[in-house]
Parts: structure tokens; sequence; C-alpha cells
């Protein structure tokens, strides 16, 4: 293995029948899609190369569970590539990757001893940054569990499948409990609306958020119909309204 880019990683090596790289992790978030490359090298003729890769997505030690074979190609003698999409319930840690390269056959599996061939080990940093869904806000990828499950001062991001969408809010005000940032992207146009419930969020005494390039629509609170803030707001580039047909005060 020469070569092996992900997440736009790139690392290039020599000929070796193992090589660990754990020490750098990459960065991924759970629910997003990341492409992988893996190019083969010769030290004489070109020959026919099998690949795998593996993934610990559930940090347990092993790549015996479901879904954790994550790519396989060949026969091939020039690189391979594809995409590989990280499941909303990987567990947020720092786990390992594993490509397998084999000539002439498939690699078995994730462990085991094999002539002809190159196995490298690499550290994920999954992260469960990253909201994927515009489903109620429970779950997986959704607003609220993303919210509470990332690190404080951590950007939350939004996938760009809720672009020009809009996020309902239906199980009561979203309670910050830490520095929150939420970071949508220029022009990805996403509203978050807070339907029937009181109000879409609530900043207490002592507590931070940050807001960029949203869209937020309050509920039925007054004053402060879409957000209750008696700790630090910022808003950058973020339009907050009342409900629709409502004169309450958006802010307080």
């Amino acid at each position: 293995i020469s070569n092996v880019t992900f997440a736009g990683i790139s690392t290039t090596s020599g000929s070796s029948s193992y090589s660990d790289y754990m020490a750098t992790p990459i960065t991924v978030s759970r629910g997003a899609t990341y492409s992988l490359s893996v190019t083969p090298a010769f030290l004489q003729s070109t020959r026919s190369e099998f690949f795998k890769v593996w993934i610990d997505y559930n940090h347990d030690g092993d790549f015996t569970d479901g879904g954790e074979q994550v790519f396989s190609a060949g026969p091939s003698s020039t690189t391979v590539s594809g995409n590989i999409t990280i499941p909303v319930t990987a567990t947020r840690a720092t786990t390992r990757m594993r490509v397998a390269m084999r000539y002439n056959a498939a690699p078995e599996g994730p462990c085991g001893t094999y002539p002809n061939g190159e196995v490298e080990d690499y550290a994920l940093n999954i992260r469960c940054n990253l909201v994927t869904s515009l489903l109620d806000d429970s779950g997986n990828g959704t607003l609220r569990n993303v919210s509470t499950c990332a690190d404080d001062n951590e950007n939350i991001l939004f996938a760009s499948t809720l672009n020009n969408q809009i996020i309902n809010i239906t199980n009561g005000p979203i309670v910050v409990d830490g520095i929150w940032k939420w970071m949508a992207t220029a022009g990805s146009n996403i509203q978050i609306k807070a339907g029937a419930i009181t109000r879409l969020l609530t900043v207490p005494v002592g507590k931070s958020m940050e807001i960029q390039n949203l869209k937020l629509y309050g509920g039925t609170a007054t004053p402060g119909s879409a957000i209750d803030n008696a700790g630090t707001l910022i808003l950058r580039d973020t339009n907050v309204y009342p409900a629709a047909g409502s004169s309450a005060v958006a802010v307080r």
C-alpha cells in the first residue's frame, strides 16, 4: 500500500507488512460520507491486488460486528476508491480503521496472517457534531440529540441534505447546557421552527449560544417566543421571527 486517502487526509507509505498510523487521528462526523482511495505500489511488476477496509464503529476492540466491513475492491493493479458513510449510531470515540491489501485473493478477515500483502491501521476520531435529520427532535442525528452530544465549544454542523429544509421542534424548548454553536454554512437556508411549543430555545444563566446562518421561528410564548436568553447569545447572519401570524417579541 503506497497511499491511503480518507476524509481528505492523505498518508503515503513505503513497503511494509504492517504500518501503524494510530498516533494521528482523522476526524469524522457521524452521518457524514467521506471518500476513500487506496493505491498499491510494486517492487517488481504490477499484480492483481484485493482490498478490504474495516472500522470498529462501536469501539469494542474488534471488527466482527455487522456493518464494520466498510469497503471491498479488486482485483486491481491501480488505485481503488469509494465512499464510506459513518453511521449515526457509531460510538463517539477514537477508534480503529484497518486497511488490508492482498495479492491474488481477497483478505479473509481483519485479523490473521497471509503472504504477499500489507495491513495499515488508522485512528478515526468519530464526532457527533453533524445534524442529519429533519424528523422529530429525538434520536441520533436530530438537532436536540447532536446539541447535547457534542462537546462544549464544538461547532455543530448541518448536513447539506438539510439545505432549504425545515427542522420542526416539537418536544419542548431546547435548553442550552454548556457552550453551544449552531454553525450552518452561508446560503444553506435552513429553518428551525418551534411548532406548537412555547419557544424554540432557552439559554440559562451562565450558558452560551452562538448561531450562524439560520432562520429561527418562535412558538407560543411571549415575550421570547423564539429565544429566552439569560446567558450569552451571539447571532451571526441569523434571522429570528415570532411564529407565523404572531406579533410576539421573538427574543428576550
